[in-house]
């Protein structure tokens, strides 16, 4: 009987230090995140570690315009807002490729420049030949 109660309490012990640990990694890996996109991240699909733990998968699932794709992710602004982009480089039509990326975000239920309920504005912006399709989010006070 007494080595039944030992063996349980050892157990519960063990599940409370796998707890602790779980908790101190995960805040870990929140502050970490932060730290490490806080000024901006630059990457490109080659870069598996940030593309599939920072790139939105909405992002991810958008159609290859071109060769030369960037991402951008930025944590919060201190304002209450974080961003991510995707850019296409060296887009052949420009008007063609925004006529795309807008029927996909279309497709997703998703209105250019209108804030939805989680307080997410996407935009498209054009630049020489360049289309850029940014993420806005609204962390808090919106």
């Amino acid at each position: 009987m007494l080595s039944a109660i030992r063996f349980f309490l050892k157990s519960i012990l063990a599940i409370i230090i796998l707890i602790v640990i779980s908790v101190i990694l995960f805040i870990f890996f929140l502050y970490f995140m932060l730290i490490y996109t806080l000024d901006g991240k630059v990457y490109k699909r080659s870069n598996v570690f940030d593309y599939y733990l920072l790139t939105p998968k909405l992002f991810r699932d958008a159609p290859d315009i071109s060769k030369n794709i960037l991402y951008y992710t930025r944590a919060d602004d201190n304002y209450g807002f974080t961003q991510e982009r995707v850019t296409w480089e060296n887009v052949g039509d420009i008007m063609v490729a925004k006529k795309k990326v807008e029927n996909f975000l279309s497709e997703n239920g998703i209105k250019n420049g209108e804030l939805n309920s989680m307080g997410e504005t996407y935009s498209i912006v054009l630049d020489g030949d360049d289309i850029t399709l940014v993420l806005i989010t609204c962390t808090r006070y919106c």
